[in-house]
């Protein structure tokens, strides 16, 4: 698990550098593979919302996870796992 200065560190190298860059760094990052009736390309990792996601809706924790969506779809996330086994989490994801 990392650890929460790990996180600011990791956090302020990413935020020293321009945005496009990290935008298009990222993208250019993700590893796919294609559906195979389909031939969609879908990054082969993608984002758990059991623990994250399973929280009440306040404003406060709607907020903050949808900065959590923000930034995974911008850095070409596309997969996010969810079952009803996870509490709230669909609704909270949905939300």
């Amino acid at each position: 698990m990392i650890t929460r200065r790990q996180l600011l560190q990791v956090s302020a190298a990413i935020l020293a550098l321009p945005l496009h860059s990290v935008h298009s760094a990222t993208r250019d990052l993700v590893l796919k593979r294609s559906i195979p009736s389909s031939g969609e390309q879908i990054p082969v990792v993608g984002m758990g919302s059991s623990r994250t996601f399973n929280v009440d809706n306040s404003p406060q924790m709607l907020a903050q996870l949808g900065a959590i969506m923000k930034v995974f779809f911008d850095h070409g996330g596309a997969v996010i796992d969810s079952s009803p086994m996870y509490g709230s989490a669909e609704a909270r994801i949905g939300d």
